[in-house]
């Protein structure tokens, strides 16, 4: 009997020590697995994961170069380009997910923009990547904005459409609209020759979502936009048009 006991004894703790090692050898495993997967992650190289990574990093922003001026006979000038900023966000890099955060920077975007409080919610929906706010905004717009600490906020440098002399020539000269494509008028008949070559930078950003410079973003070369110099002497214009 007491043989019988011994043995059942000694089975038992044989079983219990199978268990022990296979669970062991389990755990072995899986660390394995782990240890090569992160090894794999950080030192091969794949091409799908290097366009993961750099589409976390690397960014693809469309600025509006100036176009060419127009000049009257005497050389005065009757259109030009001056420098104005558009203002976008990338509602994924907002912070903050809960109703409460998106609904104070809705009405902060909204009260600075004049922009009504359910167009500006439904712009910063978080299914979007990226959104136009508002463009060519005006400088007290962009002081405002910029005085303030608004995550996923960016502003894109352009360029706006001035006419010094107002009216004079407004028929001939035409108009351009918010994307600097003319729409009417010598405008739109030299279109391709006033705005050049129109192609989008490609620009790094950091971990905060804010875009930089480096040697490989500054070393594109686009084709310069032409000026446009005609036979319309602008007084003269004026004076007709006064008639």
């Amino acid at each position: 009997m007491n043989r019988k006991k011994v043995f059942i004894r000694e089975g038992s703790h044989r079983r219990r020590r199978i268990r022990i090692a296979a669970l062991g050898f389990f755990f072995l495993l899986c660390f394995s697995v782990i240890t090569y997967r992160c090894l794999y992650l950080h030192l091969a190289r794949d091409s799908k994961l290097t366009r993961i990574a750099q589409k976390q990093y690397k960014t693809r922003v469309e600025e509006t170069p100036p176009r060419g001026n127009i000049y009257d006979a005497s050389g005065e000038e009757l259109a030009v380009s001056v420098p104005s900023y558009s203002v976008a966000a990338r509602p994924l890099k907002i912070q903050g997910d809960n109703a409460r955060s998106l609904q104070a920077l809705s009405l902060t975007l909204s009260s600075i923009l004049g922009i009504p409080g359910k167009e500006m919610k439904a712009k910063l929906d978080p299914q979007k990547k990226y959104v136009w706010l508002k463009r060519q905004v005006s400088a007290q717009e962009k002081e405002r904005l910029t005085e303030q600490t608004l995550p996923g906020i960016e502003f894109v440098k352009g360029s706006k459409r001035f006419y010094p002399n107002g009216e004079v020539g407004s028929q001939i000269l035409g108009a351009v609209g918010q994307d600097n494509q003319g729409l009417s008028g010598l405008e739109l008949f030299h279109d391709r020759a006033l705005r050049g070559t129109e192609e989008g930078n490609t620009t790094w950003r950091d971990a905060r979502g804010k875009t930089f410079e480096t040697e490989e973003t500054l070393g594109g070369v686009r084709k310069e936009p032409h000026h446009l110099h005609l036979t319309l002497h602008k007084n003269i214009q004026y004076a007709a048009e006064q008639e």
